[in-house]
């Protein structure tokens, strides 16, 4: 297995018209957290934009429209 090199997660709180990047944090083990600070009203949704490629060039990307709901 190869070891990821880049890691990028990205929220929209619109659908994923438009995209904020969110700050990953290195873990033991090669494990990437991330927090997420969600908007304060009720009722919408979060879609989450996530991408990682490794040292032979393989690449990953995953895009997740309405990933949860806020309450």
């Amino acid at each position: 297995m190869t070891k990821v090199i880049t890691a990028t997660l990205s929220v929209s709180y619109d659908g994923g018209k438009t995209w904020r990047p969110v700050s990953l944090h290195n873990r033991h083990g090669g494990r990437r957290t991330a927090d997420i600070r969600t908007p304060r009203t009720s009722g919408g949704f979060v879609s989450l934009r996530a991408t990682a490629a490794d040292g032979a060039g393989d690449s990953v990307s995953q895009e997740i429209i309405r990933a949860f709901g806020l309450s």
